[in-house]
Order: structure tokens, then sequence, then C-alpha cells
């Protein structure tokens, strides 16, 4: 069980009518003069009614069809989306992706190094599944992405255990997910709790009820911005605490140890592993531009709806207004924001 915490053309028909409007005038000022050649009056006079309404008729086919076009061209406008985007946005995600693209075509220059240091790192497993059994917690660090390396040991190591993957670089993620997939995919509780810590009390006496019962852990980036908290550090401190949780983690923040007292020690009761891989960090830096994480990772969506949901009308018109300028002007290299006097 792995839990990842966790887009008409119209058609212009134009109908010609055979002739113009010239030709179509033209033929009929040749039938009037070799009507009127050749008429009496009485019958001149009523040919020309007769005339002027066939005249008539055609300028009201005319202004019809003119009508109908204008129609269409409304209709294409109005289908047109709304949220175009500019040039440099367009630009500036081409050259992303062309971007990786090209890396992804380049081996690394020291391809067979890698290879073996992989492998190194692998011949770890056995020894980790024991450590973890006998009560200790393991945390990962070093240059490069650990989370290929954590995959491969989750895909040997962890296909007949229950075990839950944890995208720590998720904008999204927060303890409560966590704890919600613990309750509801791993226990299959149904309802809710009053608190996080009624939450967290539940789930610790359930397994403390059934030892036998046991769940694993893999957290990537354990010290993200979502994560990184005193609370949230507390609360996944006293998951691993539990004798039949089993935790092992990656982190990659240099500073990433001071998130931990002596009580959050104690609790994790860590076996440190150096674990260089030298990898990019392409997925853990693939939501960086995300308007969740620009300015304040730990301000989420929810958050953003219902702070605007609490304005008046013309409030949120006035935001809008201000965040459509500020997006606007985002790729402006002279852009020095919005002066406030």
């Amino acid at each position: 069980m792995e839990h990842e915490v966790f887009v008409v053309s119209i058609d212009f028909l134009f109908h010609s009518s055979g002739h113009s409007a010239s030709d179509q005038s033209q033929l009929k000022n040749n039938d009037k003069s070799e009507f009127l050649s050749t008429a009496p009056r009485g019958l001149r006079k009523r040919l020309i009614e007769d005339d002027e309404g066939v005249t008539q008729e055609h300028e009201e086919d005319t202004n019809e069809d003119v009508l109908n076009q204008k129609i269409q061209a409304q209709n294409r406008v109005v289908s047109a989306p709304v949220c175009r985007e500019t040039p440099s946005k367009k630009m500036k995600r081409e050259k992303t992706r062309t971007l990786h693209n090209l890396l992804s075509k380049v081996s690394p220059s020291f391809s067979a190094e890698l290879k073996q240091l992989n492998q190194q790192h692998e011949q770890l497993f056995h020894k980790w599944m024991l450590q973890l059994h006998l009560g200790f917690n393991i945390v990962l660090y070093g240059l490069g992405s650990k989370r290929d390396l954590l995959e491969r040991f989750r895909t040997t190591m962890l296909q007949d255990c229950i075990h839950i993957v944890i995208n720590g670089f998720f904008p999204g993620i927060s303890v409560k997910s966590i704890l919600n997939s613990i309750t509801e995919e791993v226990l299959d509780h149904v309802g809710t709790f009053r608190s996080v810590l009624d939450q967290l009390e539940w789930i610790t006496n359930k397994f403390k009820e059934d030892s036998s019962f046991e769940l694993f852990l893999l957290i990537h980036n354990l010290d993200s911005q979502m994560l990184r908290g005193d609370k949230s550090q507390q609360i996944i401190g006293q998951l691993s605490s539990l004798r039949n949780i089993y935790l092992i983690a990656s982190i990659d923040h240099l500073n990433a140890p001071l998130m931990w007292d002596h009580a959050k020690q104690s609790l994790y009761n860590w076996l440190w592993y150096e674990t260089t891989t030298y990898s990019h960090y392409t997925e853990e830096t693939s939501y960086e531009n995300s308007l969740l994480v620009k300015q304040s990772g730990s301000l989420p969506l929810s958050s953003l709806i219902h702070v605007l949901g609490s304005l008046t009308p013309n409030a949120r018109g006035i935001f809008r207004l201000l965040i459509k300028y500020q997006l606007d002007n985002q790729d402006n290299p002279s852009y020095t924001g919005i002066q406030y006097l």
C-alpha cells in the first residue's frame, strides 16, 4: 500500500450565391431595360414594383448574412480561452522542458562509479531491516537525491509488508494527512477526530493493543518546509517511538539535525547512514514553481480559499486585480513590486 501525498474549434462556412451582387444588379438592369423597351405603361409600372420587391428581398438576405457572420465572430471570441498564457511564460516553460529533455539524454561522466556506489548502499538493505526490528529508526543523509534508493529498498524489502510512502517535498503534505493515511488506509477507521492529538492517541492505542501488527513509514525529505515544524516533528517522533512502527527517512538540508532537541532525539532513536548518491533532485524540485510554495511553503491552498471566502465581493475584486497585476509582471526584470505610500 503506497501513499502518494499527495487537464471546438469553430469552423466558418461562407456560402456564395454563384453571382456577385454587382453581377446580379447588372442582370436585373438588363432585364429591366428589356422589359421597359417592349412593355406598355401599366405593365411597366407593375414590373418596376416587383423589381423593387426583389431588390428589397435581396438586401434583407444580405443583411441577414452579415448578421450571421457577426454572430459567428462573437461566438469565436467568447469561445476563446479567458486566461491566455503570456509569451514569456510559454517560452520559460518550453525552455525548462527542453532543458530536462537534454539532461535526460546525457549520461553521467562516472556512470560506472555511480552504479558501484549505489550497489554498496543496496548491500545495507538487510542490515537496515534488522536494525529497524531492533527498535532503531534510520535516517539517510548525504549529497544527492535518496528517493530512488528508498524506492529500491521498498520494492526489494517491503513487498510483503504494510508500508506508507510519504513525499515530504509535496507542497500539500501535512502531519494530518499522514495520520489520516494510517487511520483510514491501514487501520480502516471510519469517522473523524476532534483534534490531531486525539487521532495520535487512538493510533497509539491501536498499535499497542496488537503488537504483532507492523507498519513501515518511508518519508522522503523529512526536513521539508511542510514537515519541519515543531508540532509535526513531535507527532512523527511519537509514531516512530512505537515498537511496531518502523521509520526510515531521508534529509537533505544542511541544518536538518537542528530540528531535534534531546527529547525528540530520544523519540526517533536514529541510526545515521551517509548515503551519497550524486543523483539529481528532479522530483524533489518539481514543485518549486508552485504557487503553494512561493514566498511561504507552509501556506496551503485551503487556507487561501478560506480567506478569500471570508472577504466581501468588493474586496475579492480588489485582490483579484492585485494578483493579476503581480502575475503579469513576475517575469519583468525591472518590476520592483507594488509601492506602498
